[in-house]
């Protein structure tokens, strides 16, 4: 479980030469606007830590992501990370709007283990059971990955 940085404390530590700069994970797009804005005169980097958030997060001046989804699409985590960074929100809002589905789907439970669940619907692994002391996805939560893959590359794959 990660711990909340006030935007007051990354402004602080933005100016140490060491710390070049930061994921959010808040969810919060008035903190991320926050950070961006008083960071923005720094060499400083603010990221997102959400797929669904990135367009977003790049208009507020985030220039990276470190999301979950993107372990699945990376390619199309790029697109919709240059699109943003470029002003061109418009040309990649259906992949946005299919990766944030794909994204609370994902999220059904720990991350590590959906993913390694999504690699194997998408053939690039085959077992995905995750290590000791997690546990795998149950029937129910597996076929709303699976699903939701399938639907994403039914969206998007056209």
């Amino acid at each position: 479980m990660g711990f909340n940085i006030t935007p007051d404390v990354v402004e602080t530590l933005a100016a140490h030469e060491n710390i070049v700069g930061i994921k959010d994970s808040s969810g919060d797009m008035g903190q991320l606007n926050d950070l961006c804005a008083r960071t923005a005169d720094m060499d400083f980097d603010v990221m997102s830590g959400w797929d669904s958030l990135v367009l977003p997060a790049t208009a507020a001046g985030a220039v990276g992501l470190v999301g979950v989804c993107a372990n699945l699409f990376p390619g199309d985590a790029v697109r919709l990370l240059e699109a943003g960074t470029d002003g061109n929100a418009a040309a990649v809002r259906d992949l946005h709007h299919a990766m944030v589905r794909l994204e609370d789907a994902v999220l059904v439970k720990n991350p590590q283990i959906t993913i390694k669940k999504g690699l194997e619907v998408l053939g690039v692994i085959d077992n995905p059971a995750p290590r000791a002391p997690q546990q795998p996805l149950d029937d129910e939560q597996a076929a709303t990955v699976t699903a939701a893959i399938e639907d994403y590359l039914d969206e998007t794959e056209s």
